[in-house]
């Protein structure tokens, strides 16, 4: 609205030069014209005083903030826009060379439990250092810290894998940990010892937790679903042995 506005400045007083800016008021006016001839077909007295440009020179110094502004406006476009464009490069260069594959067949529907669990405990031990670095890059590292601020009470976390969750949890909680993969679980052993405690781990299949009904406040799973022969049932499980009131998260 403020370029529009300049340009009409711009224009109505090169039509009409009697025109008056208020630089205080922001605020136009013209002068009252008299009858007869025009006041800009007149002919400039005697010892007149000379004409002020003041006006005309308001106008002006206004229309060049505006083209300040509209410098600066597209400055800050360029600059957001070259932010994403080092996002997206991120990311890319982040799935090209840090991206973790622990087994690929040829058919994914032919995967058996066993070779998912064989997978797994191959490679346990460098799993955290393949994956990290890629979560960071992609944000995923702050969406599990969010993700797991609200978790309250007793915890049960299904698939924990290496244990990557565990610092993350608020103090308060108690945590009880499963994985199929045993080495996995050897590797989360390490970072078991938080301030409220060890963390209880437990070799079990998520599709067939061993726990009674409404055993747990909150139940969690980040990123395992995909890793099972059964997402499904897994998730009903979850359900199963979460309390009543409670959070699968």
């Amino acid at each position: 609205h403020s370029q529009i506005a300049l340009h009409s400045i711009q224009a109505v007083t090169t039509l009409h030069p009697q025109l008056l800016f208020s630089n205080s008021t922001r605020s136009f006016a013209t002068k009252p014209r008299k009858k007869g001839r025009r006041r800009f077909d007149r002919e400039p007295k005697e010892n007149a005083p000379p004409r002020d440009e003041a006006p005309i020179q308001a106008a002006s110094d206004q229309q060049g903030y505006g083209a300040d502004n509209e410098d600066k406006s597209r400055s800050w476009i360029f600059v957001a826009a070259a932010g994403v464009g080092v996002y997206v490069a991120g990311v890319g260069i982040a799935m090209k060379f840090t991206g973790f594959t622990l087994f690929k067949p040829e058919d994914p529907a032919s995967v058996t439990e066993e070779q998912r669990r064989r997978a797994f405990d191959t490679g346990a031990k460098t799993y955290d250092e393949e994956v990290c670095s890629g979560e960071w890059l992609m944000g995923i590292s702050n969406l599990r810290k969010r993700l797991l601020a609200i978790a309250h009470g007793e915890v049960l976390e299904v698939a924990a894998g290496t244990g990557h969750n565990f610092p993350l949890y608020p103090d308060k909680c108690t945590i009880t940990a499963t994985d199929c993969s045993e080495p996995m679980l050897e590797v989360a052993s390490k970072k078991a010892a938080r301030g409220s405690g060890a963390v209880t781990l437990k070799v079990m299949d998520a599709e067939a937790l061993q726990f009674p009904d409404a055993s747990f406040d909150t139940v969690v799973d980040t990123f395992g679903l995909c890793s099972v022969q059964d997402p499904v049932a897994t998730l009903r499980e979850m359900q199963r042995v979460c309390r009543q009131g409670g959070r699968v998260l």
